[in-house]
């Protein structure tokens, strides 16, 4: 896909997500489930989701999942908030702008929870941030869907400045620290 396609793509998905962030969880979004009707990316089957402060099913948690797609937290058996679907949808992303998923294994399940992508730098710093950031493991240092639309509607109408490029390096810096943080951590927590 082009920059321009991945971006209306992400920006349909968005949408979707945002609208339903404080009610729902999908919790199986891939791009199978990403489907195109009168020119707009529309989010599909529900068949697994759950409404905010329902119970759900230990069984639900294990069987039904794409580990390719999924979330840490998921792929744990962790409880499932909107962060989780914030997940799935980068690395959705990060597939339509690298044409690759971030993890390919062979222990996709391990790469997920322990392990950060390396993200190309092949559409700037403010995209490759937003994957990043999106990509985080600890679900609370997510964005959320309305302002990773905020953040692409920014993107769009950005100026090739000076001070906006050094801008959206800064902010690359602050999630590659944060994803440095919490590698940091996790390494820490397992000794």
């Amino acid at each position: 896909l082009t920059l321009k396609e991945c971006l209306k793509v992400a920006n349909d998905v968005l949408l979707c997500l945002a609208t339903i962030q404080d009610k729902m969880v999908h919790r199986d979004i891939k791009p199978s489930n990403i489907l195109l009707l009168n020119g707009v990316w529309c989010l599909s089957d529900f068949g697994i989701s759950r409404l905010l402060g329902e119970d759900t099913s230990e069984e639900t948690l294990r069987r039904f999942r794409t580990p390719r797609y999924a979330s840490p937290e998921q792929l744990k058996g962790e409880p499932i908030r909107s962060p989780s679907d914030i997940y799935s949808f980068g690395v959705v992303f990060f597939e339509c702008l690298y044409s690759k998923v971030p993890f390919t294994g062979p222990d996709v399940v391990h790469q997920h929870v322990n392990d950060y992508p390396v993200v190309p730098n092949s559409y700037g710093p403010g995209i490759r941030a937003l994957v990043q950031e999106c990509l985080l493991k600890e679900p609370s240092s997510r964005p959320t869907a309305s302002g990773l639309l905020l953040r692409l509607s920014a993107l769009g109408a950005t100026p090739d400045d000076p001070v906006t490029a050094m801008l959206l390096r800064a902010k690359e810096k602050i999630v590659e620290t944060a994803a440095l943080d919490e590698q940091i951590w996790q390494d820490f927590a397992r000794k």
